[in-house]
């Protein structure tokens, strides 16, 4: 009789106590993407220096939203399940001062480097974006040349290239030139 009693007893305890727990999961309520800033800038750096990130700029290509975050601060974009492509342009101070004193927008301002990055959202889960590490040298000089010439203040660039080769067409006459100085002189 005691063991029909306590096993009575455990079972009212147990349902009282379910009844009166609150449902919680540990999923998110939402379908998201971030960008791990501190992996992305882990090899540059995140300050105010010369060639170190200070802002980057990230835009979700499928879903056209975008946004400007400090060097230290995750994106997060929520998205529907599937997979994302996210195009990343990173400033150094210098930069994206220019940039804002004169209006350029972020998407077509001259930045330090570029890269994309790629994500498998999953539903109501928050997703790491796979993003290729900044590196030192992709912060170079070399690494502007791409993004100047898509950036409309940078198009100047180009009659810059062409001037190269006019250099090069006015040398021709020259060496020319210098056969018939010595004509003229014997």
């Amino acid at each position: 009789m005691v063991r029909v009693w306590c096993t009575a007893l455990v079972a009212v305890i147990a349902s009282a106590a379910c009844a009166t727990a609150p449902a919680t999961s540990t999923l998110p309520t939402y379908t998201a993407i971030r960008v791990d800033a501190s992996q992305l800038f882990s090899v540059v750096g995140c300050g105010k220096r010369d060639g170190q990130a200070f802002k980057y700029y990230a835009r979700v290509i499928e879903t056209s939203q975008s946004g400007v975050f400090d060097c230290y601060a995750d994106a997060v974009f929520q998205v529907a399940a599937g997979t994302y492509t996210l195009s990343i342009r990173t400033f150094d101070e210098l930069r994206w001062d220019e940039a804002a004193s004169t209006g350029v927008p972020a998407d077509r301002a001259n930045a330090i480097l570029t890269t994309d990055c790629t994500a498998v959202a999953w539903d109501r889960t928050v997703t790491t974006a796979h993003c290729p590490t900044a590196t030192a040298s992709d912060a170079g000089a070399n690494a502007d040349a791409a993004p100047d010439a898509d950036a409309a203040p940078d198009a100047d660039a180009a009659p810059d290239a062409d001037a190269a080769p006019d250099a090069d067409a006015d040398a021709a006459p020259d060496a020319d030139a210098a056969p018939d100085a010595d004509a003229l002189v014997d």
